[in-house]
């Protein structure tokens, strides 16, 4: 398992700004785009996979992660992953 990297808190802002650019507008969108020769369920497990390891990895503020947890999740949604539950 590889050593968390430690960063400072401006770095932290840059990881998790760029982070956070890939849940607003079209990043995902244009994966598909770029990869005209996989199929639809390929791009969408792409897209999770990138999506979580991303969220993961790269968001590493809590302010931030919070900011965006529901764009996470809404894009999730759109990939086919569906929370267990909508309701509390």
């Amino acid at each position: 398992m590889k050593k968390p990297v430690l960063c400072t808190r401006w770095q932290g802002y840059l990881i998790a700004s760029d982070e956070a650019s890939h849940f607003i507008r079209h990043f995902f969108s244009m994966w598909w785009y770029e990869n005209p020769n996989k199929d639809y369920q390929e791009l969408m497990q792409d897209n999770i996979r990138k999506a979580t390891k991303d969220w993961n990895k790269k968001m590493v503020l809590p302010e931030v992660r919070k900011a965006f947890e529901k764009r996470y999740k809404f894009l999730l949604e759109q990939r086919g992953q569906m929370p267990e539950r909508f309701l509390s």
